[in-house]
Protein backbone atom coordinates (compact mmCIF):
# COMPACT_ATOMS: atom_id res chain seq x y z
CA UNK A 1 0.00 0.00 0.00
CA UNK A 2 1.06 3.55 -0.58
CA UNK A 3 0.80 5.60 2.96
CA UNK A 4 1.29 9.10 3.18
CA UNK A 5 2.93 10.62 5.92
CA UNK A 6 1.65 14.80 7.23
CA UNK A 7 3.13 16.24 9.91
CA UNK A 8 0.67 19.02 10.79
CA UNK A 9 1.96 21.76 12.36
CA UNK A 10 0.95 25.30 13.87
CA UNK A 11 2.84 27.37 11.19
CA UNK A 12 0.04 27.50 8.47
CA UNK A 13 -2.55 28.68 10.73
CA UNK A 14 -0.85 30.56 13.28
CA UNK A 15 2.44 32.93 12.14
CA UNK A 16 4.25 33.13 15.46
CA UNK A 17 7.66 34.91 15.68
CA UNK A 18 8.94 33.42 19.32
CA UNK A 19 11.87 31.38 18.10
CA UNK A 20 10.97 28.01 18.79
CA UNK A 21 12.81 24.81 17.28
CA UNK A 22 11.76 22.28 14.72
CA UNK A 23 12.26 18.77 15.65
CA UNK A 24 12.36 16.00 13.22
CA UNK A 25 8.57 13.91 14.15
CA UNK A 26 10.29 10.90 14.86
CA UNK A 27 7.53 8.71 15.51
CA UNK A 28 6.56 9.49 11.71
CA UNK A 29 10.24 8.50 11.16
CA UNK A 30 9.72 4.59 12.77
CA UNK A 31 6.96 4.05 11.66
CA UNK A 32 7.38 4.81 8.03
CA UNK A 33 11.02 2.42 8.58
CA UNK A 34 8.49 -0.53 9.59
CA UNK A 35 6.09 0.21 7.10
CA UNK A 36 8.84 0.01 4.34
CA UNK A 37 10.16 -3.13 6.26
CA UNK A 38 7.03 -4.49 4.76
CA UNK A 39 7.35 -3.50 1.67
CA UNK A 40 4.92 -0.63 1.86
CA UNK A 41 5.64 2.75 0.29
CA UNK A 42 5.51 5.62 2.42
CA UNK A 43 5.63 9.64 1.56
CA UNK A 44 6.15 12.42 3.77
CA UNK A 45 5.05 15.81 4.11
CA UNK A 46 6.18 18.42 6.86
CA UNK A 47 3.99 21.89 7.20
CA UNK A 48 7.14 23.42 8.62
CA UNK A 49 8.13 23.99 5.17
CA UNK A 50 4.53 25.30 3.81
CA UNK A 51 2.99 28.74 3.89
CA UNK A 52 -0.99 28.14 4.28
CA UNK A 53 -2.91 25.01 4.47
CA UNK A 54 -4.44 25.49 0.38
CA UNK A 55 -0.75 25.20 -0.15
CA UNK A 56 -0.90 21.44 1.67
CA UNK A 57 -4.25 20.44 0.28
CA UNK A 58 -2.62 21.09 -2.98
CA UNK A 59 0.31 18.78 -2.00
CA UNK A 60 -1.49 16.41 -0.39
CA UNK A 61 -4.38 15.97 -3.75
CA UNK A 62 -1.10 15.87 -6.23
CA UNK A 63 0.25 12.65 -4.44
CA UNK A 64 -1.01 9.19 -5.12
CA UNK A 65 -1.91 7.30 -1.75
CA UNK A 66 -4.38 4.34 -0.30
CA UNK A 67 -4.03 6.09 3.45
CA UNK A 68 -3.04 9.01 4.97
CA UNK A 69 -1.52 9.21 9.10
CA UNK A 70 -1.56 12.52 10.37
CA UNK A 71 0.43 13.94 13.28
CA UNK A 72 -1.24 16.96 14.81
CA UNK A 73 0.96 19.54 16.88
CA UNK A 74 -0.79 21.62 19.50
CA UNK A 75 -2.02 24.87 18.32
CA UNK A 76 -5.25 26.75 19.68
CA UNK A 77 -8.83 25.69 17.88
CA UNK A 78 -6.61 22.59 16.02
CA UNK A 79 -9.10 20.02 16.33
CA UNK A 80 -11.15 22.30 14.06
CA UNK A 81 -8.66 23.00 11.59
CA UNK A 82 -7.44 19.91 11.57
CA UNK A 83 -10.91 18.22 10.68
CA UNK A 84 -11.48 20.76 7.78
CA UNK A 85 -8.32 19.53 6.49
CA UNK A 86 -9.35 15.97 6.07
CA UNK A 87 -12.78 17.52 4.62
CA UNK A 88 -10.70 18.67 1.90
CA UNK A 89 -8.36 16.04 1.27
CA UNK A 90 -9.46 13.08 -0.72
CA UNK A 91 -12.11 11.76 1.16
CA UNK A 92 -11.86 8.05 -0.35
CA UNK A 93 -8.61 7.46 1.65
CA UNK A 94 -8.31 6.09 4.93
CA UNK A 95 -7.58 8.64 7.43
CA UNK A 96 -5.52 7.87 11.04
CA UNK A 97 -4.26 10.19 13.57
CA UNK A 98 -1.18 9.99 15.56
CA UNK A 99 0.85 11.69 18.35
CA UNK A 100 0.10 13.01 22.04
CA UNK A 101 -2.13 15.87 21.27
CA UNK A 102 -4.46 13.16 19.21
CA UNK A 103 -4.02 11.00 21.75
CA UNK A 104 -5.36 12.73 24.66
CA UNK A 105 -7.96 14.78 22.86
CA UNK A 106 -8.93 11.75 20.63
CA UNK A 107 -12.75 12.02 21.24
CA UNK A 108 -12.69 15.30 19.54
CA UNK A 109 -11.85 13.49 16.20
CA UNK A 110 -14.79 10.82 16.32
CA UNK A 111 -18.21 11.02 14.90
CA UNK A 112 -20.58 9.98 12.38
CA UNK A 113 -19.74 13.43 10.75
CA UNK A 114 -16.06 12.71 10.95
CA UNK A 115 -13.73 11.34 8.36
CA UNK A 116 -11.30 10.08 10.62
CA UNK A 117 -11.27 6.26 11.03
CA UNK A 118 -9.04 6.04 13.75
CA UNK A 119 -6.94 7.57 16.37
CA UNK A 120 -4.10 5.70 17.08
CA UNK A 121 -3.76 6.01 21.26
CA UNK A 122 0.20 6.49 22.63
CA UNK A 123 2.89 4.39 20.65
CA UNK A 124 2.20 3.75 17.21
CA UNK A 125 4.71 2.02 15.51
CA UNK A 126 3.06 -1.80 15.69
CA UNK A 127 -0.53 -0.17 15.72
CA UNK A 128 -0.29 1.74 12.64
CA UNK A 129 1.13 -1.83 10.84
CA UNK A 130 -1.50 -3.56 12.21
CA UNK A 131 -3.79 -1.10 11.05
CA UNK A 132 -2.45 -0.65 7.54
CA UNK A 133 -2.34 -5.01 7.41
CA UNK A 134 -6.53 -4.44 8.66
CA UNK A 135 -6.62 -2.04 4.98
CA UNK A 136 -4.77 -4.57 2.74
CA UNK A 137 -7.11 -7.71 3.66
CA UNK A 138 -10.12 -5.37 4.11
CA UNK A 139 -11.25 -6.73 7.61
CA UNK A 140 -12.50 -4.76 10.64
CA UNK A 141 -10.12 -2.39 12.92
CA UNK A 142 -11.93 -4.03 15.91
CA UNK A 143 -9.38 -5.97 17.00
CA UNK A 144 -6.26 -3.77 17.07
CA UNK A 145 -5.19 -2.65 19.91
CA UNK A 146 -4.50 0.41 21.04
CA UNK A 147 -6.56 2.45 18.83
CA UNK A 148 -10.10 4.54 19.22
CA UNK A 149 -12.85 4.68 16.08
CA UNK A 150 -16.56 5.30 15.81
CA UNK A 151 -18.84 2.88 14.54
CA UNK A 152 -22.81 1.81 15.75
CA UNK A 153 -23.07 5.44 16.55
CA UNK A 154 -20.47 5.29 19.57
CA UNK A 155 -16.58 6.05 20.14
CA UNK A 156 -15.36 2.46 20.57
CA UNK A 157 -11.85 2.09 22.33
CA UNK A 158 -10.10 -1.05 21.72
CA UNK A 159 -7.98 -3.08 24.25
CA UNK A 160 -4.60 -1.01 25.16
CA UNK A 161 -1.49 -1.52 24.00
CA UNK A 162 1.04 -2.46 25.53
CA UNK A 163 4.49 -0.25 25.86
CA UNK A 164 7.24 -1.16 23.51
CA UNK A 165 10.04 -2.51 25.69
CA UNK A 166 12.95 -3.97 23.69
CA UNK A 167 13.47 -0.57 21.77
CA UNK A 168 16.42 -1.86 19.89
CA UNK A 169 14.25 -4.05 17.63
CA UNK A 170 12.62 -1.40 15.92
CA UNK A 171 14.53 0.03 12.76
CA UNK A 172 16.24 3.25 12.88
CA UNK A 173 13.76 5.98 11.85
CA UNK A 174 13.79 7.18 7.76
CA UNK A 175 15.85 9.77 8.44
CA UNK A 176 15.91 10.68 4.86
CA UNK A 177 12.67 12.16 5.65
CA UNK A 178 14.55 14.52 7.68
CA UNK A 179 17.98 15.50 6.89
CA UNK A 180 18.28 18.53 5.10
CA UNK A 181 14.66 19.12 5.67
CA UNK A 182 15.05 23.10 6.81
CA UNK A 183 14.44 22.48 10.73
CA UNK A 184 15.13 25.11 12.99
CA UNK A 185 17.68 24.48 15.50
CA UNK A 186 18.62 27.30 17.90
CA UNK A 187 20.68 26.85 20.80
CA UNK A 188 24.43 27.60 20.73
CA UNK A 189 26.30 24.35 19.55
CA UNK A 190 30.07 24.01 20.06
CA UNK A 191 31.32 23.71 16.35
CA UNK A 192 32.90 26.20 14.25
CA UNK A 193 31.15 24.93 10.56
CA UNK A 194 28.04 25.13 9.19
CA UNK A 195 25.06 22.90 11.22
CA UNK A 196 23.96 20.27 9.93
CA UNK A 197 21.61 18.64 12.69
CA UNK A 198 20.60 15.10 12.72
CA UNK A 199 17.65 13.44 15.41
CA UNK A 200 17.60 10.32 18.08
CA UNK A 201 15.43 9.45 20.26
CA UNK A 202 17.35 6.97 23.05
CA UNK A 203 14.84 6.24 25.16
CA UNK A 204 11.10 6.66 26.44
CA UNK A 205 9.15 7.18 29.26
CA UNK A 206 9.39 9.49 32.59
CA UNK A 207 9.05 8.31 35.72
CA UNK A 208 9.09 12.11 37.19
CA UNK A 209 5.93 13.32 38.62
CA UNK A 210 6.25 17.34 37.61
CA UNK A 211 2.53 18.83 37.90
CA UNK A 212 2.85 20.69 34.45
CA UNK A 213 4.51 17.81 32.57
CA UNK A 214 2.19 15.99 29.95
CA UNK A 215 2.53 13.77 26.88
CA UNK A 216 1.37 16.70 24.62
CA UNK A 217 4.30 18.45 24.78
CA UNK A 218 6.74 15.20 25.35
CA UNK A 219 8.76 13.03 22.40
CA UNK A 220 7.34 9.85 23.98
CA UNK A 221 4.58 8.15 26.11
CA UNK A 222 4.33 7.04 29.73
CA UNK A 223 6.13 6.92 33.09
CA UNK A 224 7.94 3.47 32.64
CA UNK A 225 11.57 4.41 31.36
CA UNK A 226 13.12 2.34 28.62
CA UNK A 227 16.54 2.68 26.84
CA UNK A 228 17.89 1.54 23.80
CA UNK A 229 21.36 -0.60 24.02
CA UNK A 230 24.91 1.80 23.44
CA UNK A 231 25.93 -0.52 20.77
CA UNK A 232 22.52 0.57 18.99
CA UNK A 233 22.15 4.27 19.72
CA UNK A 234 25.61 4.62 18.79
CA UNK A 235 25.00 2.68 15.53
CA UNK A 236 22.21 4.86 14.59
CA UNK A 237 25.19 7.94 15.89
CA UNK A 238 27.45 6.37 13.02
CA UNK A 239 24.71 6.50 10.15
CA UNK A 240 24.10 10.15 10.95
CA UNK A 241 27.73 11.19 10.51
CA UNK A 242 27.91 9.15 7.47
CA UNK A 243 25.12 11.44 5.79
CA UNK A 244 27.58 14.12 7.06
CA UNK A 245 25.56 15.24 9.97
CA UNK A 246 27.65 16.82 12.34
CA UNK A 247 25.27 17.37 15.06
CA UNK A 248 22.74 15.44 16.90
CA UNK A 249 20.26 16.51 19.30
CA UNK A 250 18.51 13.74 21.38
CA UNK A 251 14.48 14.26 21.64
CA UNK A 252 14.38 12.36 24.79
CA UNK A 253 11.99 13.70 27.33
CA UNK A 254 15.26 13.10 30.15
CA UNK A 255 18.44 11.54 28.48
CA UNK A 256 19.94 11.08 31.56
CA UNK A 257 17.47 9.00 33.59
CA UNK A 258 20.47 6.76 34.39
CA UNK A 259 23.97 7.68 34.63
CA UNK A 260 25.58 3.99 34.28
CA UNK A 261 23.62 4.15 30.77
CA UNK A 262 24.68 6.99 30.19
CA UNK A 263 28.50 5.78 31.11
CA UNK A 264 27.57 2.84 28.88
CA UNK A 265 26.75 5.02 26.25
CA UNK A 266 29.58 7.55 26.30
CA UNK A 267 32.62 4.50 26.34
CA UNK A 268 30.97 3.47 22.95
CA UNK A 269 30.94 6.28 21.72
CA UNK A 270 34.84 6.98 22.49
CA UNK A 271 35.32 2.99 22.21
CA UNK A 272 33.64 3.52 17.95
CA UNK A 273 35.33 6.84 17.21
CA UNK A 274 32.13 8.49 16.41
CA UNK A 275 33.40 11.92 16.39
CA UNK A 276 29.92 14.17 16.32
CA UNK A 277 28.38 16.78 18.95
CA UNK A 278 25.01 16.02 20.69
CA UNK A 279 23.00 18.07 22.52
CA UNK A 280 20.51 16.56 25.45
CA UNK A 281 18.06 17.50 28.06
CA UNK A 282 18.12 16.48 31.79
CA UNK A 283 17.34 17.21 35.38
CA UNK A 284 20.07 19.03 37.40
CA UNK A 285 20.10 16.54 40.36
CA UNK A 286 21.34 13.71 38.30
CA UNK A 287 24.47 13.94 36.68
CA UNK A 288 27.60 14.80 38.26
CA UNK A 289 31.45 16.59 37.60
CA UNK A 290 32.69 13.24 36.40
CA UNK A 291 29.90 12.05 33.95
CA UNK A 292 29.86 15.57 32.61
CA UNK A 293 33.87 14.84 32.02
CA UNK A 294 33.23 11.76 30.52
CA UNK A 295 29.80 13.04 28.09
CA UNK A 296 31.99 16.13 27.31
CA UNK A 297 34.81 13.50 25.84
CA UNK A 298 32.31 11.90 23.93
CA UNK A 299 30.67 14.55 21.91
CA UNK A 300 28.67 16.57 24.61
CA UNK A 301 28.40 20.17 23.24
CA UNK A 302 25.11 21.44 25.11
CA UNK A 303 23.09 20.57 27.71
CA UNK A 304 19.31 21.63 28.16
CA UNK A 305 18.57 21.47 32.19
CA UNK A 306 14.92 22.18 34.01
CA UNK A 307 15.48 24.81 36.01
CA UNK A 308 12.20 25.94 36.15
CA UNK A 309 12.15 28.40 39.04
CA UNK A 310 14.37 30.24 41.22
CA UNK A 311 11.87 29.94 44.12
CA UNK A 312 11.97 26.65 46.53
CA UNK A 313 8.26 27.10 47.38
CA UNK A 314 7.13 26.96 43.61
CA UNK A 315 9.54 24.16 42.72
CA UNK A 316 8.23 22.46 45.76
CA UNK A 317 4.60 22.90 44.58
CA UNK A 318 4.93 21.89 40.74
CA UNK A 319 6.34 18.32 42.48
CA UNK A 320 10.24 19.08 40.55
CA UNK A 321 11.91 17.92 43.61
CA UNK A 322 14.59 20.28 43.52
CA UNK A 323 16.57 23.27 45.13
CA UNK A 324 18.57 26.13 44.09
CA UNK A 325 21.79 24.68 45.48
CA UNK A 326 21.51 21.55 43.44
CA UNK A 327 20.58 23.68 40.36
CA UNK A 328 23.73 25.93 40.84
CA UNK A 329 25.93 23.65 41.46
CA UNK A 330 24.95 21.49 38.35
CA UNK A 331 25.33 24.32 36.25
CA UNK A 332 28.74 25.79 37.34
CA UNK A 333 30.40 21.91 36.77
CA UNK A 334 28.66 21.98 33.40
CA UNK A 335 30.54 25.16 32.39
CA UNK A 336 33.55 23.95 33.95
CA UNK A 337 33.11 20.96 31.48
CA UNK A 338 33.19 23.33 29.05
CA UNK A 339 29.54 22.68 28.15
CA UNK A 340 27.14 24.86 27.21
CA UNK A 341 24.25 25.10 29.94
CA UNK A 342 21.01 26.18 28.66
CA UNK A 343 18.04 26.85 31.30
CA UNK A 344 14.14 25.90 30.77
CA UNK A 345 12.18 28.31 32.91
CA UNK A 346 8.65 28.66 33.82
CA UNK A 347 6.17 31.69 35.19
CA UNK A 348 2.87 31.59 35.69
CA UNK A 349 2.98 29.18 38.46
CA UNK A 350 -0.12 28.36 40.37
CA UNK A 351 -0.53 30.76 43.20
CA UNK A 352 3.06 32.34 42.44
CA UNK A 353 3.73 36.07 43.37
CA UNK A 354 5.95 38.76 42.14
CA UNK A 355 8.25 38.23 44.94
CA UNK A 356 9.26 34.46 43.56
CA UNK A 357 9.35 35.95 40.10
CA UNK A 358 11.99 38.22 41.50
CA UNK A 359 14.09 34.94 42.92
CA UNK A 360 13.62 33.31 39.73
CA UNK A 361 15.08 36.59 37.83
CA UNK A 362 18.19 36.97 40.78
CA UNK A 363 18.75 33.14 39.70
CA UNK A 364 19.34 33.47 36.61
CA UNK A 365 21.62 36.59 37.06
CA UNK A 366 23.51 34.17 38.79
CA UNK A 367 24.25 31.42 36.65
CA UNK A 368 26.40 31.03 34.06
CA UNK A 369 24.03 30.17 31.55
CA UNK A 370 24.23 30.42 27.67
CA UNK A 371 20.66 30.44 26.69
CA UNK A 372 17.37 30.85 28.33
CA UNK A 373 13.87 29.79 27.22
CA UNK A 374 11.11 31.26 29.06
CA UNK A 375 7.90 29.17 28.97
CA UNK A 376 4.37 29.84 30.50
CA UNK A 377 3.09 27.52 33.42
CA UNK A 378 0.09 25.49 31.31
CA UNK A 379 -1.94 22.86 32.51
CA UNK A 380 -2.13 20.58 29.37
CA UNK A 381 -4.59 17.75 28.95
CA UNK A 382 -2.58 14.57 30.76
CA UNK A 383 -0.69 16.55 33.39
CA UNK A 384 -1.33 16.48 37.01
CA UNK A 385 -2.05 19.92 36.97
CA UNK A 386 -5.04 19.84 34.23
CA UNK A 387 -7.51 18.11 36.90
CA UNK A 388 -6.82 20.26 39.65
CA UNK A 389 -7.07 23.27 37.25
CA UNK A 390 -9.86 22.24 34.85
CA UNK A 391 -12.66 22.16 37.29
CA UNK A 392 -15.36 21.63 34.68
CA UNK A 393 -13.69 19.05 32.89
CA UNK A 394 -14.07 20.57 29.65
CA UNK A 395 -12.63 18.73 27.10
CA UNK A 396 -12.15 22.22 25.34
CA UNK A 397 -10.04 23.24 28.06
CA UNK A 398 -7.27 23.61 25.63
CA UNK A 399 -8.29 26.90 23.99
CA UNK A 400 -7.98 28.40 27.41
CA UNK A 401 -4.53 28.28 27.65
CA UNK A 402 -3.86 32.13 27.85
CA UNK A 403 -5.84 32.32 31.35
CA UNK A 404 -3.15 32.70 34.20
CA UNK A 405 -3.60 30.45 36.95
CA UNK A 406 -0.93 32.33 39.01
CA UNK A 407 -1.33 35.47 41.32
CA UNK A 408 -0.14 37.69 38.58
CA UNK A 409 -2.45 38.99 35.60
CA UNK A 410 -1.78 37.16 31.95
CA UNK A 411 -1.17 40.56 30.32
CA UNK A 412 1.53 41.60 33.06
CA UNK A 413 3.36 37.92 32.74
CA UNK A 414 4.03 38.70 28.96
CA UNK A 415 5.40 41.59 29.65
CA UNK A 416 7.54 39.72 32.64
CA UNK A 417 8.82 37.41 30.06
CA UNK A 418 9.73 40.36 27.89
CA UNK A 419 11.55 41.78 30.35
CA UNK A 420 13.38 38.49 31.63
CA UNK A 421 14.17 38.14 27.59
CA UNK A 422 15.97 41.54 27.60
CA UNK A 423 17.46 41.60 30.42
CA UNK A 424 19.82 38.13 29.29
CA UNK A 425 20.29 38.80 26.44
CA UNK A 426 21.20 42.24 26.08
CA UNK A 427 23.17 42.12 28.70
CA UNK A 428 26.97 43.71 27.63
CA UNK A 429 28.30 40.85 29.71
CA UNK A 430 26.19 37.99 27.68
CA UNK A 431 26.79 39.69 24.47
CA UNK A 432 30.67 40.04 24.57
CA UNK A 433 30.94 36.82 25.96
CA UNK A 434 28.36 34.87 23.35
CA UNK A 435 30.00 36.32 20.48
CA UNK A 436 33.37 35.57 22.09
CA UNK A 437 32.29 31.68 22.78
CA UNK A 438 30.61 31.53 19.62
CA UNK A 439 31.90 33.65 16.93
CA UNK A 440 33.01 31.06 14.73
CA UNK A 441 29.23 28.98 14.81
CA UNK A 442 27.56 32.41 14.66
CA UNK A 443 29.69 33.23 11.26
CA UNK A 444 29.23 29.83 9.64
CA UNK A 445 25.70 29.77 10.65
CA UNK A 446 24.99 33.59 10.05
CA UNK A 447 21.77 33.24 7.98
CA UNK A 448 20.13 30.69 10.91
CA UNK A 449 21.04 33.31 13.51
CA UNK A 450 19.70 36.37 11.70
CA UNK A 451 16.30 34.24 11.42
CA UNK A 452 16.47 33.83 15.03
CA UNK A 453 17.78 37.90 15.89
CA UNK A 454 15.05 38.13 13.43
CA UNK A 455 12.09 36.79 15.29
CA UNK A 456 13.55 37.40 19.04
CA UNK A 457 13.15 41.12 18.01
CA UNK A 458 9.96 40.35 16.34
CA UNK A 459 8.30 38.85 19.29
CA UNK A 460 9.82 41.22 22.04
CA UNK A 461 8.29 44.71 20.64
CA UNK A 462 6.05 44.07 17.43
CA UNK A 463 3.78 41.14 18.89
CA UNK A 464 0.43 41.74 19.93
CA UNK A 465 1.00 42.17 24.26
CA UNK A 466 -2.27 40.98 24.84
CA UNK A 467 -1.81 37.59 23.91
CA UNK A 468 0.25 34.78 25.47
Amino acid sequence: MHILFVNFTKNIFLKENHPFHDLAPLDIGYCASLLERENHKVNFIDCINLNNINQLIQLVNNIYFDVIVIKSQFFDNFNNSLLEFCEKINSNKRIFLIGPTTSQYSDLFLSNKSLVQAVLINEPEYTLLDLVSCCVQEESFSHVKGIKFFAKGKIISTDKRERIKDLDKLPFPKHSFFINANYHFYYPVNISSKLKIGYILSTRGCPYGCIFCSEIERASFGKEYYRRSAKNITSELSYLKSKRINTIYFEDDLFSIDPLEVRNLCNQILKERVRIKWIVQSRVDILNFNILKLMKKSGCSTICYGIESGSDVILNHVKKNINQQQIKTIINETKKNDIYAVGFLIIGNPNENSKQIDETNRLIKNLNLDFIQMHFFTPYKGSLAYSSYNNNNNNNFIDKFNISISNTKDIKLKKIQNIFYLRFYLNPTFAIKHIYNHFWFILSNFNHQYTLIKKTILYLFFENKNDR
